[in-house]
């Protein structure tokens, strides 16, 4: 081994790699170097033997705050996974950005990274900066540096609440299917490919080629399920707009359906007309109390959705560098003679995506239960909708029949072009629900076989 130099001089350079490369490493308890791929010693412009062995920080950047580290280590030490954006330093002092996800696999820890390319990395830059002075202010007043990381993480806090996250770990919710994102879109711009999923090199074992074709599988599986869970997830941010122009509605009818019925009892065969516009009071009490439980389960569900989908984010990532890694092997030479830690390193990355979509999977009974409630309340609020239409048909009819009631009659025609609008929106919301609980199952069993192959051919157990 060959030792590091630990604190080169940072330049201001960038120490540029693709958009559409990937790379890993992986580390021990401790946080020492055990292995990476090639594309993590060009870019780290270390070489492999000067990187084994060495404490992980040897990259770390002085722009970086302690904080960041701080929860890292925290996420990983209770048996989490974390994800966040990092600057690295290289040997030379020059410095690459990373979308970093950090996992436990066994007794190590496996870290792949990618290009974060979206416009929230301009704004983390900015907030680490602010971060960064916070720590350095407290350096020269030769702080403790409990002090120091304690401050680090209150300002880290302060700046995410303002940017509208509660804590942390609805950052980087966010953040990483934000930037996975980002970098799909940033491939196809650039008319790349990403990694993985070309035809691959002519050499290398029969073994890691079917490796490749089961990593191909799962992650075109995990690209589907992630983009109608992201559907779902938009649909919930127009939901307040949707459950308030529901309630304004409600309320509205209630108030009209009220001087519907006093009118009513100062006009002649106006007896039908009275009692339907109480019936249609009555029925918008119920709507207001549907409405609410709406919310809260959406809010729920919508919660374990954005959970749900960073882990299948995480997966994605892993597969992408499972395939990335696996091309590497095939355009190697001397894959006979290939050294026990890369074969290592092939069943490390298989496991870690297997026990990802173990519990992926694992949770589907949550996430279709969550789904299910909220769908039987929209169906709920559906069916008052519709007896609403009815009752306002019903109406309109019955002014139409009565002489003085002319007024009456247009305010229950302004009532149906609400109501059918109303209808429309929670048609979309009922539409979303039921492409949620059809979309985890539909994904599972063929990415749970190919999962099976996949680790069955990490480890040599098939062809």
């Amino acid at each position: 081994m060959t030792p590091a130099d630990p604190h080169p001089h940072a330049t201001g350079l960038e120490s540029p790699f693709g958009i559409d490369e990937l790379f890993f490493s992986v580390t021990d308890q401790k946080g020492r170097i055990k292995s990476g791929n090639s594309v993590f010693v060009r870019v780290s412009q270390y070489s492999d033997a000067e990187l084994l062995g060495q404490p992980h920080n040897v990259i770390r950047h002085p722009d970086m705050p302690r904080a960041v580290f701080h929860l890292l280590w925290d996420y990983i030490g209770r048996g989490q996974t974390i994800a966040a954006f990092v600057k690295n330093r290289a040997k030379n002092g020059s410095y690459y950005w990373v979308m970093a996800t950090v996992a436990p696999v066994g007794n190590r820890y496996l870290s792949v990274r990618f290009k974060p390319s979206s416009p929230l990395l301009a704004v983390v830059e900015d907030v680490y900066r602010d971060v960064v002075a916070v720590e350095r202010s407290l350096e020269r007043q030769h702080a403790p540096h409990r002090a120091i990381v304690d401050a680090s993480l209150s300002r880290l806090t302060e700046r995410l609440h303002g940017l509208g996250f509660e804590d942390y770990g609805a950052f980087m919710h966010h953040a990483l299917t934000t930037e996975m994102q980002s970098w799909r879109q940033a491939l196809q711009a650039r008319k790349a490919v990403a990694p993985g999923t070309v035809a691959g090199a002519a050499g290398g074992s029969m073994r890691i080629r079917r490796m490749l074709d089961s990593g191909r599988v799962i992650e075109r599986h995990l690209e589907t399920l992630v983009g109608t869970l992201s559907q779902f997830d938009e649909l919930n941010a127009s939901l307040g707009q949707k459950a308030d122009f529901i309630q304004t509605l409600s309320d509205d009818i209630r108030l009209f359906s009220l001087n519907t019925a006093l009118a009513a009892g100062r006009l002649e065969n106006a007896a039908t007309l009275e009692e339907v516009a109480s019936l249609m009071r009555r029925c918008t009490m119920s709507t207001g109390d549907i409405i609410a439980a709406l919310r809260g389960h959406m809010a729920e569900t919508t919660g374990f959705i954005r959970g749900f989908m960073f882990e299948v984010s995480v997966a994605k990532v892993q597969a992408a560098m499972v395939n990335a890694f696996a091309l590497e092997l095939l355009a190697r030479d001397d894959m006979d003679r290939v050294e026990d830690r890369i074969h290592e390193d092939v069943r490390d990355l298989a496991e870690c995506l297997r026990e990802r979509l173990g519990t992926l999977f694992g949770s589907i009974g949550v996430l279709e239960r969550g789904l299910r409630k909220v769908g039987d309340t929209v169906d709920g609020l559906l069916g008052d909708l519709r007896t609403l239409g009815v009752l306002q048909v019903t109406c309109r009819v019955e002014a139409a029949r009565i002489p003085d009631a002319s007024d009456l009659q247009a305010l229950f025609e302004s009532l149906r072009d609400r109501i059918d609008s109303a209808r429309q929106q929670v048609d979309e919301l009922a539409e979303a629900v039921a492409g949620g609980r059809k979309a985890v199952p539909a994904q599972e069993p063929a990415i749970i076989r190919h999962l099976l192959l996949l680790t069955e051919r990490s480890t040599g157990r098939a062809a």
